[in-house]
């Protein structure tokens, strides 16, 4: 006889084959096409399939408690993938369950470690660096270099004056190779005026001034105002009351202007002429000086005159400077004047040049 396998899915109490209600809890049994739908799996040659403790191991009960009860763990014994429960710190081993129930996965590995990315070299950086560095040092050598100098120089410094260059072309100049400027040489009684071997001579013996004016057109000597004037000399005989020198802003007839005049003991004077020979005043009194080479070495004897301003070098040294608000114009004379007290002078002048007045004077 054949035992029915239907039983109330309420209560659990066996069911006649027939039998739709249960006669325990009243509850229906539903029809067979639901039964065929909610039947537990079974096998050949065996029964239904409930999962006992052998399949779901010792902590079935706990699983069907927790809350995972209401899923297949604790209803059909489904197989499903395993959940990896995450240990609150990292360096525990992690835990997974399974039909087994919770095991131990991983052995105390650790966490992969990120490996910094390598710093490559900002070479850019370290050009622009480097090139700074460069410009730096090349402008500091510069400064180093360069310190102390001034802009374009407005002369050139001998011993301890500056002598002021003028420039342009000179207003007149002659080294005396001939007499093509025209000069008034000659000669008589006592004195003489001659052009030979690139000189002029002056010589004087009568006590009195021989003077050569610097030639200008149609035999009138030529006027200045401001200029500057040089000349080389070289005194062969005199005493010390012999003197050769320049004549400036002067007349015709060396009535008045200035006399520079450079002794044969190594002495100058500055003398202001008037046409009155009594009213003739010193505004240098006679004065010696080192920068004056004795007899028979050459001198080098310059003087400017700008506006009221007159400046005195010998040898490229400032060796004397005056204001006077004499005269403002004349001519230019090279002259030698023999003393009371010898029987002649003798000197031979090499060059003459007069420039326009510079800008800025000598110190």
């Amino acid at each position: 006889m054949a035992t029915s396998n239907r039983i109330c899915l309420q209560c659990g109490t066996p069911l006649a084959p027939n039998e739709t209600l249960c006669s325990k809890c009243g509850a229906r049994y539903p029809e067979p096409s639901n039964i065929d739908a909610m039947q537990p799996a079974t096998t050949p040659n065996q029964g239904p399939f409930y999962p006992g403790p052998s399949q779901v191991g010792s902590t079935s009960s706990t699983l069907s408690n927790s809350s995972y009860g209401n899923t297949s763990f604790s209803m059909g014994g489904q197989s499903l993938p395993p959940l990896v429960l995450p240990n609150a710190e990292y360096n525990q081993p992690s835990q997974t369950i399974g039909a087994g129930g919770i095991a131990n996965i991983q052995e105390n590995q650790p966490l992969p470690t990120a490996t910094p990315a390598r710093k490559t070299p900002k070479i850019w950086l370290m050009l622009g660096l480097l090139l700074l560095i460069l410009v730096l040092l090349g402008s500091s050598l510069y400064f180093v270099l360069n310190r102390g100098k001034s802009g374009t120089p407005t002369g050139t410094t001998t011993g301890h004056i500056t002598a002021t260059s003028s420039a342009g072309p000179p207003l007149f100049s002659d080294n005396f190779a001939d007499n093509s400027k025209g000069w008034s040489t000659g000669s008589g009684s006592g004195y003489s005026s001659t052009i030979v071997n690139n000189m002029m001579t002056l010589s004087e013996a009568n006590h009195k001034i021989i003077d050569e004016p610097i030639p200008g057109n149609t035999d009138v000597p030529a006027t200045f105002t401001d200029f500057s004037v040089t000349t080389t000399f070289t005194i062969l005989k005199a005493d010390q009351n012999d003197s050769v020198g320049l004549y400036l802003r002067g007349d015709e007839n060396l009535n008045q202007g200035y006399f520079i005049d450079i002794f044969g003991d190594n002495s100058y004077d500055i003398v202001k002429v008037f046409p009155d020979a009594n009213r003739d005043t010193f505004l240098v009194s006679p004065t010696s000086s080192t920068d004056i080479n004795p007899v028979g070495q050459q001198n080098k004897l310059t003087v400017i005159m700008k506006g009221s301003k007159m400046v005195i070098l010998m040898n490229d040294k400032v060796m004397n400077s005056i204001s006077d608000n004499g005269y403002t114009n004349g001519q230019i004379a090279l002259f030698a004047e023999n003393g009371t007290t010898s029987n002649g002078i003798n000197v031979t002048f090499s060059s003459v040049a007069v420039y326009p007045a510079p800008n800025q004077l000598p110190g």
